[in-house]
Formats: C-alpha cells, structure tokens, sequence
C-alpha cells in the first residue's frame, strides 16, 4: 500500500519513537521481530501530506520532460533540411598538411592568421567568405591521427562552434555512426535545476546526419547516445529526487517502452519473498523507511524469448550512501547521489539491447536502497544471512553495494545464465588502480575479459582487467561467521569484494563484475562533469557481437 493513498491521521509521533517501531531483522538468519503495532497501524502514523508531498515532487520534477533521453536530436537536422548549412572540414595531425596545400593562398593565409595547426583535437578556424563575409567553412581537428579515432575528439564542437548548421564535407577516418554518437554525446546538458533550463528547441550548432534515416547504423548511434542519456540523467539527479521509488519509476518506464515485464518487491516483502528473500537488500535499507519512497526494493524487468540465450544483468542502485553507521567523512559523502549508477547503467545497457532486438533472454535486476543512519541500521559485528544461505559478518557498513546486489546476483544464479554482469560503484580502491575514467573488469573467462578489453578501445570506452586472486581470500575470513563483508585493512580492495561477490555466482562460467567510477570528476569534451556511464558501450557491443 502507498502511503499516499491512506486518509488523514490524527496526529504523527516524533521521529524517535517512529524509529522504536521499525522493524529490526535479527542476525543469522532469523526472523524480524515484529512490529509492537500492525504494519497497517503504523502506516496510519505517517502525515499522508508529507508523503504525498515526496511523491509530488518525484513526479513533478522528473517526469516528463526532465528525463527526454532522445533530445538531442534537436541537435541534428536532415539533409532535405540543409540548404544553408556550412560545410565542415574534419582534418587531423596526419592530413592537415595535405589539406592545407590543397587550398588557395588567401584560405592558407586565414587559417596562419587563426593559428590553426591541424594537430591539436578540438581546435578550428572559421573561414569566412571573403565576398559576403559569411562563414564559407570550418575547418576542425580531431587531433592524432590513428585508423580508429577517439571518439571524444569530435565531441568538443557542437559546444564550440558558433550557432548554425553544419554538414560534413569531407572524407575522414570517423564513421558517419561515429561522428552521429559523438556528436550527440558531446550535445549533452543537464540544466533541471537552472532557472532557464527550458528548451524551445535547439539554440547551438547542429549537424546535418551524416547518415540517412533508412540506414540502421543512425538508429543503433541513437540508441548509444540515447542509453547514455539516461545514465547521465539519472546520476545526475539530487537523491532527494532519485531515491529508490523514483529508480522504480524510471525502470517501468523502461520496460513500458520496450514491452518488458517488471516485478517490484519492496520494503519488508524482501524478507518474505520466496527462496529465502532478499535479507541482505532490506538490512542495508531498511534505515531509510518508513517513508514509502525511501524504502529498499527489488526491481526485476524480463523482456525477451525465453528459448534465447539466458543474460542477466545486475545494478547496484545505492541512492545515497552516507557509509551507515560507519559514516563517511564529508568530502567522501558529496557525490554519494552517484552510488545508483551502477542501476542506471544496467537500464541504460538494457535499452540498447531491448531497442536493437538483440536475440537474448534479457533478465535486469535492481536492489534501490539507501544506506541510511538511524536506530535500526545494520550494524559492524552483526552477522547476516543471505539469499543463499552463506552468513556475512560485517565489518564495515560502508561495504554496502556487495551485500544488496549479491542477493540478486544468487537470485539470478538459481535460474543458471548463460552470462551475469553485474555494475556497480563499488570501491574506491579501483579508482585509485585505474583512475576514474576506466572501468575495472573482473571476468572469470579470460576470452570475455581479453575481447572487453579490445572492444573498450575500439569503442572510446576503457576498460580494464584486475584479478581475481583467490589467495585474497583469507581477507574475507570470519571466526563468527561464513566470510566478513570487506577486509580489515583495506588492501586489495577492489579485489577482495569481486572475491565476495563471486560467491553469488553460481554455476555461472561466464560472469563480468564492473567496478566503475559512474561520475566525471571535471568536464572533457562530450564528458561534462556530473554523471557517466563507464564500461556500458564496450559491454554493449560484446553482447552485439554475440547475440545480434
């Protein structure tokens, strides 16, 4: 029941005793104590005007328009469209001065007076027409020359141009696919929250499409650009807008759009559910209820024939992660809306798969929670049992995000996939491995991790193997119990919860655990501050290569 559907109540008791009505599951496996009160009771304590106040919100403020994934098509127009558009000469360090000699002695003289080398991405001249002294053309670098360009090297312009159209009209080592996706990428914006963030259509530089509508590499461009959209879109959002109701919301927008099935277990339910629940999802957030939406769930989205091969795909969706009891301190807490990326790129990956009609058996699973501090947190030292039986001492609250998605990834082993991926923003020791732009993979197939790896490059979208190093395992152990959340020192970090969570697996021999940053710390061309998807395209087009 929603609480916003409940009548008035008479009065609200005070947020203490709130707290001494919640529900505390107990250790090793036992079953909560119960409510002093009915669940319904206790409900009827809660103003249904502050509820529903919440929900108002959610829906308010990013429900439609603020989540438009496809925007940025206002920033292409087609060609029967283009009378006017100014052409674009893509050059770079190994063609620049063929180019240049090519050209007439005024044009070479502009581009020395622009100081225009051709070899450094991002940079251009505008040449005007000496006649009208229009803009003739543009000339632009996208830097190094190589046989798979950077992506992001093209990026940079639709920001730097000046406002017009534009038509590619030249021959270059970018593909029309690829100079579509980073066209749109380098488009993106996040403005909600500005108080002139309403668009009434594009007011920059636009590009003619460089492919036709018929042609299915703009549509599968699109559906890049379109899934990375969402998983900016949905990192980017304060957590008191994206909490785990409004990551349900988004996700039965998903699955209405595709025509997938979704089932949503929440609150206590996940202690109910069938083949031992999800006791691990509800401790970490069970702290943040009794606000219906605040409170922990499982988001299970099936789409797919079931005869395909069987895919599974695993997010943690950490709305806000204030450590817990073991709190963070303040720096280490200011991003921490960002700790859900992982279930945004898990819907994010799951659209393109849906909307390209990849031959699979797709099964998306989402633990929503936030790690919240109150009377009835989970605690260091207290021993929980999870969906498949092991008992998890924990030794660091703040080691949250393995706990809520090793209960889905059990969940998703009892069904015996072909393939698990999991996404999470799980350790800070992979961002000081690798930094925060490449995405650290741990696969137990090496053919998977080799061909990532390739395909990471190819795409413009690093990732990296790290090990999984079972000697690491002794990190893990517990005189009390199966094994400890996360290892007393620290070392190894990255490793020792890939070594956890591979308990969850299963039979499963092909498993792909992303650790990933999910946030650009500074903006780079096509990589605005604020929210990203790391590691998503390389895994998308290994699952293309496999299942298309």
């Amino acid at each position: 029941m929603r609480l916003s559907s409940l009548s008035e109540p008479a009065f609200v008791l005070p947020f203490t005793r709130l707290l001494s009505h919640s529900v505390a599951p107990a250790s090793r496996g036992l079953r909560p104590r119960p409510y002093p009160v009915s669940p319904a009771q206790l409900r009827q304590l809660f103003s249904r005007r502050w509820a529903s106040a919440s929900s108002t919100a959610i829906s308010a403020r990013i429900e439609p328009e603020s989540l438009d994934i496809d925007r940025f098509t206002e920033d292409f127009v087609e060609k029967t469209d283009a009378a006017s558009a100014t052409r674009l000469v893509i050059v770079d360090a190994g063609t620049v001065e063929a180019w240049k000699a090519k050209q007439s002695e005024v044009v070479q003289q502009l581009i020395a007076t622009a100081n225009f080398s051709g070899k450094e991405a991002g940079k251009f001249a505008v040449i005007p027409d000496l006649a009208t002294g229009k803009m003739d053309f543009v000339v632009c670098s996208t830097g190094e020359s190589s046989k798979k360009p950077v992506l992001w090297n093209f990026s940079a312009f639709p920001k730097a141009l000046p406002k017009g159209i534009y038509q590619v009209d030249n021959t270059t080592s970018f593909s029309a696919a690829d100079l579509t996706l980073a066209w749109a990428l380098g488009s993106y914006s996040f403005s909600v929250f500005k108080s002139k963030s309403k668009k009434t259509g594009a007011t920059g530089a636009q590009l003619v499409h460089p492919t036709s509508p018929a042609d299915p590499a703009r549509d599968r461009a699109m559906s890049l650009a379109s899934a990375t959209y969402l998983v900016r879109d949905l990192v980017n959002f304060p957590a008191d807008d994206m909490g785990p109701e409004a990551i349900e919301i988004r996700s039965q927008a998903v699955a209405a759009r595709f025509g997938a099935k979704i089932n949503v277990i929440h609150g206590n339910a996940l202690l109910e559910a069938t083949n031992g629940g999800f006791p691990q999802v509800h401790a970490v957030g069970r702290a943040a209820a009794p606000w219906e939406s605040r409170a922990p769930r499982v988001i299970d989205l099936r789409w797919g024939d079931e005869d395909d091969p069987h895919i599974v795909l695993v997010g943690k969706g950490v709305c806000f992660d204030t450590g817990g009891l073991d709190i963070k301190p303040a720096a280490g807490m200011r991003n921490m809306k960002k700790d859900m990326a992982g279930s945004a790129q898990v819907l994010g990956l799951a659209t393109m798969i849906m909307r390209n009609k990849l031959r699979v058996n797709l099964r998306v699973m989402i633990a929503a929670v936030e790690n919240s501090i109150a009377g009835n947190a989970f605690r260091p030292g207290d021993v929980l049992t999870a969906r498949n039986g092991l008992t998890v001492e924990i030794e660091n609250t703040d080691a949250e995000g393995r706990l809520v998605i090793s209960d889905l990834m059990a969940a998703a082993a009892e069904e015996h996939p072909d393939m698990m991926i999991d996404c999470a923003t799980l350790t800070g020791a992979q961002r000081v491995a690798l930094g925060a732009e490449i995405a650290g993979i741990f696969c137990n197939r090496k053919e998977t991790a080799n061909r990532l790896m390739d395909l990471g490059e190819q795409v413009s979208d690093p990732v990296w193997e790290l090990p999984i190093f079972k000697p690491y395992e002794k990190l893990l152990r517990s005189s009390i119990a199966d094994m400890k959340n996360c290892s007393t020192g620290g070392l190894g970090g990255a490793i020792t919860a890939a070594l956890f969570l591979e308990k969850f697996i299963g039979q499963c021999d092909d498993w792909v655990h992303v650790d990933f940053m999910g946030y650009n710390n500074s903006s780079q061309p096509g990589r605005p501050e604020g929210g990203e998807a790391h590691g998503m395209r390389a895994l998308y087009t290994l699952l293309e290569e496999r299942f298309r």
